[in-house]
């Protein structure tokens, strides 16, 4: 396949109009909530701009971004709702929080550069480990979470065309490579 080996990461623009969110509780307040309560973290912009991708913790996405990954039908991705708490709970976009429960070790050790100490990477270049990636099934990698750096959702070429196909604000892909 041309663009097997093909990874993004995801994160949303530079823009300081786009609020920063936190979560605030969760309901029911157990492991697993089927809604999670969440508002503007600090600063909060002056005018702010409700782009189709938010973060904080998490990535927060709307309904556009939300249709494509339930479209891919892959059982490694949670979308939980939320509700908008607080000085915010007049806010009428609908978000979700999304949670990548697919994580591989992606990194090739020997040709990246990096730093690894008391458990935690700190990655200057990173490089692909195809080998390893040869050994799971594409379908099994569409999205993962990064081992070696489990805030960083990784999507495949595929993935990042048809989500930017609904022509999303707020969200940028760069390659995994360009790290």
């Amino acid at each position: 396949m041309e663009n097997e080996f093909d990874y993004y990461l995801i994160d949303s623009k530079d823009d300081q109009t786009y609020p920063l969110i936190k979560e605030v509780g969760y309901e029911p307040a157990e492991i697993n909530p089927t809604l999670i309560e969440i508002a503007f973290n600090d600063p909060i912009p002056r005018k702010p701009v409700m782009a189709d991708l938010l973060e904080g913790a998490d990535y927060f996405i709307k309904q556009k971004i939300a249709d494509v990954l339930i479209g891919l039908k892959l059982d490694y991705i949670k979308l939980t709702d939320t509700k908008w708490v607080g000085k915010q709970k007049n806010i009428t976009e609908k978000y979700y929080s999304l949670t990548v429960d697919n994580k591989i070790e992606a990194m090739d050790k020997e040709k990246s550069e990096y730093e690894y100490k008391y458990r935690v990477y700190s990655i200057r270049q990173f490089v692909l480990d195809r080998e390893a990636l040869k050994k799971i099934p594409l379908e099994k990698r569409l999205v993962f979470r990064l081992r070696e750096a489990l805030s960083n959702e990784v999507f495949h070429k595929s993935v990042v065309d048809a989500i930017m196909a609904e022509n999303p604000t707020g969200v940028q892909f760069r390659p995994i490579e360009e790290w």
